[in-house]
């Protein structure tokens, strides 16, 4: 019965959609308006549309579709006998049979384009996340932001993405983007997140993000670089950066209307990892932020702390508690299960600081 609900819903909608495109060609005829959906037609061509749509055999068979899709189909179907032979109203169908042409394109190449996504894994993802995207109510600006951060995700790791996510469903989507934009707006994070003016150069960013990647590469003794940096003036910025030719391997950075530079590659770990400020020289200090950040560093960095056993065993806690994943359905307490996770991290963060004290 549900599944008969729905046809009848569905028919009813057509017929709906063919009403309003009879009253709309009858508009144009009447002299009430000079346009369908944003097609500009005479009276005498409206009024041809009318009778090519009673008459003909394709017009009396698929009437009960939307004008857009009669229109496209009117000139392979005979409404070529409908037109008179006027001179003007010939020029007027040979200038709407282009048209109509430019819209069968589009929406062939459309079409395509949907059914290339629909064959690839992430293709369908992103069909999840757009359709998600229409389900709730956020902001426009917010969301272009999320689905860039998703593509960085992927293309970071594409083996942990679809494990983590490839089993998402449009709610799932769904419900994330609102959890993830309720939290942001919480706890004020990022340069998209706020309504804050953004005040900096795109040379200050670009000296802050260069500031950085010497500072990987000092501590990691690799080739680190900037890229992928993008810039909107008076919005935001956000960059990544490589070591060693690896992109993303460095974080991924965006600048705070505050001139914070976030590495939110690291978010779910450490959602305030600040590793430099507009404006800072030092570079001793932005290593010294990094260490904070990256445990695996502040190991190496201090030659007067030897690893002990205890030290050892709570680094492999911590590396569990990381890649630990929620059990049972994937939303089901999953936040409680997300801040469960963050503090325990930090929690082990501290009680490893503390171990190395006096080894």
């Amino acid at each position: 019965m549900k599944n008969i609900k729905r046809i009848d819903e569905a028919v009813g909608s057509v017929v709906e959609r063919r009403v309003a495109a009879d009253r709309l060609l009858k508009d144009v005829v009447k002299g009430s308006t000079s346009s369908v959906e944003g097609i500009k037609l005479s009276k005498e061509m409206a009024q041809a549309f009318l009778d090519w749509q009673k008459m003909s055999t394709y017009g009396k068979k698929y009437g009960k579709l939307p004008f857009y899709m009669l229109f496209t189909a009117a000139f392979n179907w005979g409404l070529d006998r409908y037109i008179g032979k006027d001179k003007k109203i010939k020029d007027e169908y040979k200038e709407l049979k282009a048209k109509a042409k430019e819209m069968s394109k589009q929406q062939k190449m459309k079409a395509e384009s949907l059914d290339e996504k629909r064959s690839s894994p992430f293709g369908e993802i992103m069909l999840d996340i757009d359709a998600a995207a229409k389900q709730v109510k956020l902001p426009m600006r917010w969301l272009k932001d999320y689905v860039k951060s998703i593509e960085r995700m992927a293309k970071r790791n594409a083996k942990a993405f679809f494990k983590d996510y490839g089993t998402f469903t449009v709610d799932d989507w769904a419900e994330d983007m609102e959890y993830n934009f309720a939290n942001e707006n919480k706890t004020n994070e990022g340069f998209r997140r706020s309504r804050e003016p953004f005040t900096f150069t795109a040379k200050e960013v670009q000296d802050a993000a260069d500031l950085i990647a010497k500072a990987i590469a000092r501590l990691d003794k690799v080739k680190a670089e900037v890229h992928d940096m993008e810039y909107h003036e008076g919005e935001g910025a956000s960059f990544e950066i490589s070591m060693d030719g690896e992109k993303y391997e460095g974080g991924s950075y965006d600048v705070r209307p505050t001139g914070e530079v976030v590495n939110v590659a690291i978010g779910n770990s450490f959602p305030n990892a600040i590793y430099a400020k507009i404006g800072d020289k030092n570079i001793n200090q932005i290593m010294k932020n990094i260490k904070k950040f990256e445990s695996v560093e502040v190991n190496e960095a201090a030659p007067r702390m030897k690893t002990s056993k205890e030290t050892e065993e709570l680094e492999r806690i911590k590396k569990l508690v990381v890649n630990a994943r929620k059990g049972g359905m994937g939303n089901r307490y999953g936040k409680e299960f997300d801040k469960a996770k963050n503090k325990a991290v930090v929690a082990l963060d501290n009680m490893i600081s503390y171990s190395k004290i006096g080894s």
